[in-house]
């Protein structure tokens, strides 16, 4: 729930996340790991403004992948058998 809400979360955040995708593969863990480097963009601005764009392209790609994966879970595997 945290890493859900939260407006900036550092790669090492999604460590165990990512390390469970060992035992249970799941797609959206993977795009948001790649897709994390976004909320860094509050960096690139002096006084730390939020792009609300850019974090909010994040997060709906995220929550888009993860509804397809929930939606076809055959199609959007990992492994395939």
């Amino acid at each position: 729930t945290y890493l859900i809400l939260a407006t900036t979360v550092h790669p090492w955040y999604l460590i165990t996340p990512i390390a469970l995708t060992i035992f249970k593969p799941r797609i959206w863990v993977i795009v948001w790991s790649f897709m994390i480097v976004l909320s860094y963009s509050t960096y690139a601005n002096p006084s730390f403004h939020q792009n609300y764009w850019l974090i909010t392209f994040e997060y709906v790609t995220v929550i888009v992948v993860w509804i397809l994966e929930k939606k076809y879970p055959n199609q959007m595997s990992l492994t395939r058998a």
